[in-house]
């Protein structure tokens, strides 16, 4: 294993952070070094739910509960999520390195190298280079198998994002709710895509965000800058322009979208019936006709629930935690304005070479592009409570007639 030290250049430099990782970039290899952040590690004290996790991911390779996050999202990445992407390239699970002793590495041991995601290092200098990085959010709806409540119906009727606004609202955690539909993005009609891409920049939350030559410009409140003619600018080019840009990207990329959604469709269950399996598994509990309430017919499919053959109870937590990471993943699509196809001696056959990069027109002018999927992190099988209590109090704000009635 290398040491992260080994790549000559300048130093890293801090560039963001999310939950569980802190990011630094270095320009010189145009790469990315993640770091778990202090507090980020599991638990002590989780031995039977690692002995359970163990026992869910122990057809895959060279699994261990107890590594660090870092270690098991390198895992994941590689073992589990890459052979899903296929040959799309989309994917970049980065090399697992080890740090020396300094200030960034924080006392931990491994950090993930990856290429930068904002960079296109293959194209010349000259020019803006602008990233779009966007949390596409979950667009599968419940499936036939789903073991919901009665009294859950509207669950397949409204994506989770949609709902989950209504939530945010009531805590006061947003100003407005997005008109942002996750099921339009990933619709094979351009229409909706662009619908899709304009709520987002209208209201972006934390789900949008764009890149000027590696440096975030929105949102931030200082994104735009004036063009001639009083016209607002990302970089070199007007919102209007990027969000015709963008579907032509995504329109090319339609079969990442599409294994992205599928993986997102393999919790199959439906996290009320996850939560039973998860309780049942772990010490046993079965929840008692009394505490179901609700219809016979649910009733017997969650009796269903409690007889199926472990393996198969196993397998339903693993494609749980598959979908789980599938629906929390990003993309990010950085792109470069190009004088001509051939201007780019690396473009004349960009599309068989790499198939989530390419070049798009928009009239009269060409850009090249490259799409990444990432934060494939593995989720969690402890945060399966967390996320039952998050479905649990989405529906309690629904059913308390609080909900806006225009979203139907």
């Amino acid at each position: 294993m290398r040491m992260a030290s080994e790549h000559q250049g300048s130093a890293w430099v801090y560039r963001s952070e999310g939950a569980s990782c802190r990011a630094f970039s270095r320009e010189s290899t145009a790469e990315v070094l993640l770091i778990s952040k202090r507090g980020a590690h599991r638990e002590e004290g989780e031995g039977r739910i690692e002995e359970l996790e163990q026992e869910i991911w122990s057809k895959y390779p060279q699994f261990c509960a107890t590594r660090s996050h870092i270690e098991r999202r390198a895992w994941f990445s590689e073992q589990v999520v890459k052979p899903l992407f296929g040959e799309t390239g989309a994917l970049s699970c980065g090399e697992l390195v080890r740090l020396e002793d300094g200030e960034i590495a924080g006392g931990e041991i491994f950090g993930l190298l990856l290429p930068d995601a904002t960079r296109l290092p293959s194209l010349p200098d000259s020019g803006d280079t602008i990233s779009i990085e966007i949390k596409p959010k979950c667009a599968a709806m419940p499936s036939p198998k789903a073991v919901i409540h009665p009294d859950h119906s509207f669950k397949h009727e409204h994506s989770r994002y949609k709902l989950q606004q209504h939530l945010k609202k009531s805590q006061g955690k947003i100003d407005s709710m997005s008109e942002y539909d996750p099921i339009q993005l990933f619709s094979a009609d351009p229409a909706l895509k662009l619908k899709a891409l304009q709520a987002l920049f209208k209201s972006p939350q934390n789900n949008l965000a764009v890149y000027v030559n590696s440096l975030k410009v929105f949102p931030t409140g200082a994104w735009l800058s004036t063009g001639s003619g009083d016209s607002c600018r990302i970089g070199n080019q007007a919102p209007e322009e990027l969000m015709r840009v963008l579907v032509k990207v995504l329109m090319q990329q339609q079969g990442t979208l599409d294994l992205i959604r599928s993986m997102q469709a393999k919790d199959e269950y439906d996290v009320e019936a996850i939560h039973m399996l998860y309780e049942y598994l772990l010490a046993g509990k079965r929840k008692s006709v009394g505490e179901l309430g609700g219809s016979e017919v649910y009733r017997r499919s969650v009796e269903n629930l409690y007889n199926m053959p472990r393996h198969c109870m196993l397998s339903a937590l693993e494609n749980y935690l598959i979908a789980a990471t599938a629906k929390d993943c990003s993309l990010i699509i950085t792109m470069k304005r190009i004088a001509h196809p051939d201007a780019s001696p690396s473009s004349g056959n960009t599309a068989s070479e790499a198939p989530s990069a390419g070049i798009v027109h928009e009239s009269p002018s060409c850009f090249q592009y490259r799409l990444q999927v990432i934060d494939t992190d593995i989720k969690p099988l402890s945060k399966i409570p967390a996320h039952f209590k998050l479905d649990r109090d989405i529906a309690v704000q629904f059913l308390s007639g609080k909900h806006d009635t225009s979203m139907k």
